[in-house]
């Protein structure tokens, strides 16, 4: 009995292991002794192999698929006064400066500052983007393709005509942009009105689509839709 005891106490303890150990994304906020974001500055994760990323514009700094028990570092200007920051399983993290060095605040959630950082990159994002995954297009509020085009860069839509890259086309006309669905390209005379919104994962416009020759000359539209 103590036997099967000790075994269950054993696994236990290495399930809940694997679950803090779990990866997932880790963003950071970089903030100096006034509260202002810190741009373009280095931060570190992990010691035996690490990787470096630097903030961006808005101070934040992100490291996709990391390891939610590694270790954070972050050294100042000289690279020098390195602080070793544990995660302890934290998504979100605000560093602030102190006087040239660094202190650290843990997060469960973004503060307001950081919550409003986030959000503006979502949107750059999305407007500097060419494509639309099954996520953007469910928050998109779009029933129809045509409305989903208008939020990919590069496109405006002007009645039943596209134009992709500063070249106007008609997707009813033979000088249409190329609409390759599901990895096939098809006829100049399929409409996208024939493609269900629900069904659609992702849909990217190419400006460039010289790989699929000549009829990728006005650009491409390719749909990927659920297999």
């Amino acid at each position: 009995m103590k036997k099967e005891y000790y075994f269950i106490i054993a696994f236990l303890l290495l399930v809940s292991q694997a679950v803090v150990s779990q990866n997932d994304t880790i963003r950071g906020l970089l903030l100096d002794v006034n509260n202002q974001v810190i741009k373009n500055y280095p931060v570190t994760l992990g010691n035996e192999s690490p990787v470096k990323v630097k903030t961006d514009k808005n101070g934040i700094f992100t490291f996709p698929n990391a390891n939610l028990r590694d270790t954070l570092y972050v050294a100042d200007k000289k690279g020098q006064n390195r602080i070793a920051i544990p995660v302890n399983g934290t998504r979100f993290i605000t560093i602030k400066s102190a006087e040239g060095n660094f202190n650290t605040t843990y997060l469960s959630a973004p503060d307001e500052q950081f919550m409003r950082y986030l959000k503006q990159m979502e949107r750059d994002k999305k407007r500097n983007s060419n494509t639309l995954t099954k996520e953007d297009i469910t928050d998109s509020g779009c029933h129809d393709i045509m409305c989903l085009l208008q939020r990919l860069s590069g496109v405006t839509i002007l009645g039943d005509r596209i134009s992709i890259r500063s070249m106007s086309s008609s997707i009813q006309g033979s000088s249409s942009p190329l609409l390759v669905l599901d990895g096939v390209a098809m006829s100049d005379d399929y409409s996208l009105s024939n493609i269900p919104i629900d069904e659609i994962e992702n849909i990217t416009v190419l400006k460039d689509a010289s790989i699929y020759g000549v009829r990728g000359a006005n650009g491409a539209i390719v749909i990927n839709t659920r297999k």
